[in-house]
């Protein structure tokens, strides 16, 4: 995921929110928060717990993109018995994944910002706040407006498999098979078998075969040879 127009770091861009002491805590570039879930069938479950969803360089200054990794997601599994739902919005589908902001409470604070604003500009000068040696006035804060999440690109990437046991019996409905390709068409593995003999790759028993092309001949003409 790649994000646009972010700030070099959290911290600062909300500094005077912590120092007002609108926010209770200070923000970290690792603040913000979310949680990968799946919505199957109206019902919704949590894939994992929460990750950043922003990402420092080797400076610990916000990276503009940001892998998420998952691996081997629990309760999800091929569903070949639904049915596509014809249309272009994601929430009417039956299956969709979605990343949800869980922490912090306040999201990135828009609703804070004028509170924040209001006390900045109503401080008297000897409002201050001690951070070790050094004293700052509430009054000198600057106060940066709220990020507003923007997202320049989404990839995708995953990888999938799925086990097949030709020795369990098999039906017509089954959602995965293995087929052959033929030089003149293809079949199911399955009804080539011979004794329960499977072939991964076709096996051809005749030593040679020979294939006669005529041109120009079209049914119902015959031909003698």
């Amino acid at each position: 995921m790649e994000w646009m127009g972010l700030t070099q770091d959290f911290s600062t861009h909300y500094e005077a929110y912590s120092r007002t002491e609108v926010i209770t805590n200070a923000i970290a570039n690792d603040s913000f928060q979310a949680s990968l879930k799946l919505r199957d069938n109206r019902s919704l479950v949590d894939i994992e717990t929460s990750k950043p969803i922003f990402a420092q360089d080797s400076d610990n200054k916000l990276s503009n993109a940001i892998h998420f990794n998952y691996d081997k997601i629990p309760y999800y599994s091929l569903d070949t018995s639904t049915v596509e739902t014809d249309t272009d919005d994601p929430f009417e589908q039956n299956r969709y994944f979605k990343l949800e902001l869980e922490s912090p409470d306040f999201a990135f604070a828009h609703d804070l910002y004028p509170i924040v604003l209001n006390k900045v500009a109503l401080a008297t000068d000897k409002e201050e706040v001690v951070e070790g040696t050094s004293i700052i006035k509430i009054k000198s804060l600057t106060v940066y407006s709220p990020y507003t999440p923007e997202v320049k690109a989404i990839s995708l990437d995953y990888t999938a498999s799925v086990e097949i046991d030709l020795q369990a019996s098999q039906s017509e409905q089954e959602p995965s098979k293995i087929f052959q390709l033929h030089p003149f068409g293809y079949a199911d593995i399955l009804s080539l078998n011979q004794d329960k003999q499977y072939y991964l790759l076709p096996n051809y028993h005749e030593e040679g075969t020979l294939y006669i092309g005529i041109r120009n001949l079209q049914p119902p003409q015959n031909i003698s040879i």
